[in-house]
């Protein structure tokens, strides 16, 4: 390791791992037990500590913080001013100490000030690959998100939400704490999410308007695919079993009866109710 990989007034710590490559800058503390692997950059004033595991080529904004335990995977780009493990937000069990970990997955982009809690009670927090979650997102304790997710500016997630792969969240979203954003779904700015979204559907004021169409494309589910969803919800029932002989269908009806909440029904149709209704 040279002496210009480590800018003035950094410290690393003599139980921390360097990859080739690494360029940590000025002030910066990078302290505990764990590796900055191949290529990874750290901005100026980050702090790095707990047990961690930082893949290649990712890089890390000035000033972030990322304390616990947190694995991150390769060529993530994580902004400025973020903050990742710190301990839940959970008023009634405040006195208790996380023993989960964060995981990201790989090729996300993490925008500035975005936050990621700890879980409480699950062993991970968990995103997947390819997400954009941009400034000033929160993602509460015990979350899951998928892959390809979008977050937009100031998405809230309530502890144990889960937001499945290639949902797209609104500007300002909030999301009640254990509800479900369905894969494909798309989820209008401003809204308060209370219940589950169903996989494929648009909603804004309250309620599914519509099938999220460009999303579908966008990620590649072919038009006669389309089609046949579109068929599946003008004929769905919240009486009746959803089939299972197509991958879409699969997708909604595990969804449906995974539900806790209850779910949001598809356009013009009548409320879904969740197992604890």
């Amino acid at each position: 390791m040279s002496e210009r990989q480590v800018g003035p007034g950094s410290y690393v710590a003599p139980t921390v791992e360097l990859g080739d490559n690494v360029v940590i800058g000025r002030n910066a503390i990078i302290d505990g037990a764990g590796r900055l692997d191949d290529g990874v950059v750290v901005g100026h004033g980050a702090v790095i500590q707990g047990e961690f595991s930082i893949g290649k080529e990712t890089s890390i904004g000035h000033h972030t913080v990322i304390q616990g335990r947190n694995h991150v995977g390769v060529a993530n780009e994580i902004g400025p001013f973020c903050s990742f493990g710190t301990q839940p937000q959970y008023p009634t069990r405040r006195h208790e100490k996380s023993t989960g970990r964060i995981i990201l997955g790989n090729n996300n982009i993490i925008r500035e000030y975005t936050s990621i809690t700890l879980p409480m009670e699950d062993e991970e927090t968990s995103v997947g690959d390819d997400c954009y979650i941009m400034s000033y997102s929160h993602v509460g304790h015990d979350c899951r998100i998928g892959r390809g997710v979008i977050m937009t500016n100031e998405a809230t997630l309530g502890g144990h939400v889960h937001v499945h792969d290639y949902a797209n969240i609104g500007l300002n979203v909030a999301v009640h704490q254990w509800c479900h954003i369905g894969a494909y779904a798309m989820v209008g700015m401003g809204s308060a999410i209370l219940r589950d979204v169903m996989p494929f559907c648009t909603f804004s004021g309250g309620r599914s308007i519509m099938l999220n169409l460009l999303g579908m494309r966008r990620n590649g589910v072919k038009d006669e695919d389309i089609k046949r969803i579109g068929k599946l919800y003008s004929k769905f029932s919240a009486q009746e079993k959803v089939p299972k002989d197509s991958w879409y269908g699969r997708m909604v009806a595990l969804f449906v009866e995974e539900s806790k909440r209850g779910c949001y029904p598809p356009p013009g149709k009548p409320e879904v109710p969740g197992r604890s209704s």
